[in-house]
């Protein structure tokens, strides 16, 4: 499981340090690719296959599974971490997703995230959000 957030740099090779909790989870073998909120996605091979098999099984008539799948795979790619725990980023995903300098890492359970530290506060800001949301949704559940 993926839990946390951490903070760090991407070198001008594109090499991410990995936290060392991720990369106990992680194996041989990950994925890479863009996510669904301008920051990228990454997770072991075996839970990309668990995670996004079911994409495989939808009828690809349904144009949001089709727009869905070629975000998901067109960009996707297999990636090793090196001898220090480092994982190189592809330039076309560090430009999606505006990573440079300063990026934070984000788990989330079976896969984590990479964002550049401008788009990781704008997503907190809607943490925020959704926090109000659910204290109101909350109190108006204790008041039926």
């Amino acid at each position: 499981m993926f839990l946390g957030e951490f903070h760090t740099r991407i070198d001008k090779r594109r090499r991410l340090s990995i936290p060392p909790s991720f990369c106990d989870h992680l194996g041989d073998s990950v994925v890479i690719t863009r996510g669904l909120d301008r920051c990228l996605l990454f997770c072991p091979r075996q839970a990309w296959e668990e995670l996004f098999a079911g994409l495989g099984n939808e009828p690809i008539a349904q144009h949001n599974t089709r727009r869905i799948a070629r975000v998901l795979f067109s960009s996707a790619q297999e990636a090793r971490l090196d001898n220090d725990d480092r994982l190189t980023l592809p330039r076309s995903l560090c430009e999606y997703a505006n990573i440079a300098g300063r990026v934070v890492i984000a788990g989330v359970n079976r896969y984590a995230e990479i964002w550049s530290e401008k788009e990781w506060q704008e997503e907190k800001l809607h943490h925020q959000e959704l926090a109000l949301i659910g204290e109101t949704v909350e109190v108006k559940a204790k008041h039926q």
